[in-house]
């Protein structure tokens, strides 16, 4: 065969490379989507999801806090280094894809004895045609050698766009994972000013706790009421102060959860506890509708990414069930070193065809496998995206209740407030006992505390918004 018959055989292998198995772009979600959230009225107004949303809580020590913890969270760190690998995997699996070139080189010293009888020479014809009693060679030999195998049926291109895929997929993780870390420094934060507005609202009502204590004892000693008056205020002071004892351990317990999360051992707050107010909610970001999702969360995107994958190496599963070409060829010279120097030069080509005919159901098992991993993949992708729309769902409704919900603590303050007044005036006339004051004293400290607790909520409900609707944090450069 000569030369030309190689090169055509190549050109047709590339032109005719083809996969038997069709792989499927962008699957389709398997599951069917609807064209607006419920919990959303039809073109409701709202402002377009910030990149950096959190920077629209105006508050520029969370914004410093969430930019450090996305540089500095280790499992930030770590995600990056899955993507390295990720990396380090396609360049591995996408070398099938290319000729493989080695150089060979190879020395050899021979010695060996020269006896002219085993030659049918006598000893006189040696030593009148000089003869040597031994043979020394050096024989040098250096090549450069190809191997190809042909991508006849894109079982290498499939295993490649896979791992391509996979390694798209840990990019999104790692947005997912941004997005997560800054909603959970958010949340720490204004759990850290929260418990701050408690303590301070609970030093409030323990000296109101002990204004009733101070003035009922007083009573107590002019003999107008009993010491059962008096033992229920103190016991209502001491509730109170440990509820303030709990609120100043959940608060010391924000700030370790801040370290953890800012990955630092010691966070300073600039701030004095003073200054820590819950700030007011902004406006509410175009919510859209959930077909956005497909293209705006990045775990979604990462599942998707994922079934096509899979569905890619059912191709290459596919592939490996046929038949396969490999190309081979060398070139180089041979040195020889004797009396004389002979050189050599060498070339070959060669051509293979290995096709699988028995193997006990091994490559049926695989493709059975790598169909059945699709299918998981395809449930998963659905699943995610599910639960997307149901973390939108479920935050416009937390949102749009804990709103109602604080009109209400607010309408019920000022009837409390008026509820003690009345109380306290009819205690002090002797016409009403100390436990209707006691009890309008407990739920106004009830309600003054649920405000704080629901305005917290809301900024909550706010900040799973923003992660539920999705986007893209990070610029795409590792950390150093």
């Amino acid at each position: 065969m000569t030369k030309k018959h190689y090169c055509l055989i190549v050109v047709m292998t590339f032109n005719l490379a083809c996969s038997p198995y069709r792989t499927i772009n962008n699957p389709i979600p398997p599951l069917d989507i609807s064209e607006h959230f419920s919990s959303k009225s039809v073109g409701e107004a709202g402002q377009s999801q910030e990149k950096q949303w959190w920077i629209t809580f105006n508050d520029s020590v969370l914004t410093q806090f969430v930019t450090t913890a996305l540089s500095s969270n280790f499992n930030i760190q770590a995600a990056w280094a899955r993507i390295h690998q990720a990396k380090s995997l396609l360049a591995q699996v996408g070398a099938a894809r290319w000729p493989q070139i080695s150089l060979s080189g190879r020395g050899v010293h021979s010695h060996r004895a020269f006896e002219p009888e085993t030659q049918g020479i006598s000893k006189e014809q040696a030593d009148l045609f000089g003869f040597a009693d031994s043979i020394t060679t050096n024989t040098f030999m250096g090549s450069i050698g190809v191997r190809y195998e042909v991508d006849l049926w894109k079982r290498a291109s499939s295993q490649t766009k896979a791992a391509m895929l996979d390694k798209q997929a840990l990019h999104d993780d790692l947005m997912t994972m941004s997005m997560s870390i800054a909603a959970e420094v958010c949340e720490v934060w204004f759990d850290i000013i929260g418990q701050h507005a408690l303590i301070r609202l609970l030093e409030k009502q323990i000296q109101t706790d002990r204004h009733f204590v101070d003035l009922i004892n007083i009573r107590v000693h002019q003999g107008l009421v009993g010491s059962l008056d008096l033992y229920q205020a103190k016991q209502q002071l001491v509730a109170t102060q440990a509820q303030l004892i709990l609120a100043q351990t959940a608060a010391q317990n924000a700030r370790h959860r801040l370290a953890l999360v800012l990955g630092q051992m010691n966070t300073e707050i600039p701030i004095t506890d003073e200054d820590m107010i819950l700030p007011t909610l902004p406006k509410r970001p175009l919510v859209g509708v959930p077909a956005d999702l497909l293209l705006n969360r990045p775990d979604v995107r990462a599942s998707r990414r994922r079934a096509e994958a899979a569905d890619y190496r059912v191709a290459a599963a596919v592939a490996a069930r046929l038949p396969s070409i490999s190309l081979e060829g060398s070139i180089g010279t041979q040195l020889a070193f004797a009396e004389n120097l002979l050189m050599t030069p060498f070339w070959n080509i060669a051509s293979s065809l290995l096709a699988p005919i028995f193997q006990g159901g091994r490559l049926a098992g695989i493709q059975d496998q790598q169909e059945a991993i699709h299918q998981e993949r395809m449930a998963d992708f659905g699943n995610t995206l599910l639960r997307a729309v149901v973390e939108v769902e479920m935050a416009l409704v937390a949102e749009k209740q804990n709103g109602l919900y604080l009109q209400a603590l607010t309408q019920r303050l000022d009837l409390v407030r008026h509820s003690l007044h009345e109380a306290r005036t009819r205690y002090n006339q002797g016409l009403g006992d100390f436990l209707a004051v006691l009890t309008s004293l407990n739920t106004l400290h009830s309600v003054e505390q649920s405000i704080i607790s629901v305005q917290r909520q809301i900024l909550s409900s706010r900040i799973q918004l923003h992660r539920a609707l999705g986007g893209t944090l990070n610029d795409g450069k590792s950390p150093s």
